[in-house]
C-alpha cells in the first residue's frame, strides 16, 4: 500500500509539473512575440504559440486562452 501512495503522490507532482510547463510556455512565448520588432521572427513565434495552443490539455486551454488575451500586443501584427 505505501508503493500505492509513493506511485499516485509522483502521479500527482507530474502533473501538476506538466501544467505549470504548459501554461508557462505559453506565457513564455506571449512575452517573446511581445518583446521582438522583427516581423520574420514575430511570425515564427505566433506559428509556435498557435501549435503550443492547439497540443496543450483541455483543461488548460481557458488559462492557456485567457494569458494570450491579456498580455498578447496586437498592434503590429
Amino acid at each position: 500500500m505505501k508503493l500505492g501512495k509513493k506511485i499516485a503522490t509522483l502521479l500527482i507532482l507530474g502533473t501538476t509539473a506538466l501544467f505549470a510547463a504548459g501554461v508557462s510556455d505559453i506565457s513564455i512565448l506571449v512575452d517573446k512575440i511581445n518583446k521582438t520588432t522583427d516581423l520574420k521572427v514575430k511570425a515564427e513565434l505566433l506559428s509556435d504559440l498557435e501549435v503550443e495552443l492547439a497540443s496543450i490539455n483541455k483543461k488548460d486551454l481557458e488559462k492557456a486562452k485567457e494569458i494570450v488575451a491579456k498580455n498578447l500586443k496586437t498592434e503590429g501584427l
